[in-house]
């Protein structure tokens, strides 16, 4: 808190495909509300402060290009 006059609480985490699609114009004047695209999202998104259990909101889009990005990663 040092230099901080007031402490801004984290909201929602809306991630989309597209960073021209009308929920980004919506959400960001929201007070709190995040909007990621689904190829730069990260753990920093995911969990601020490392807090997890934030409220995460998918386009359907989205997450096939998430399913596409880490589907290399994940061994069987």
């Amino acid at each position: 808190m040092r230099g901080r006059k007031y402490k801004e609480s984290i909201g929602p985490l809306i991630i989309v495909h597209d960073s021209n699609s009308p929920i980004v114009k919506a959400a960001r004047n929201i007070a709190g509300v995040d909007v990621v695209n689904a190829k730069d999202v990260s753990v920093i998104h995911l969990a601020p402060g490392a807090h997890s259990g934030r409220l995460t909101i998918y386009t359907e889009t989205s997450i096939k290009i998430l399913d596409e990005r880490l589907s290399k990663r994940l061994v069987s």
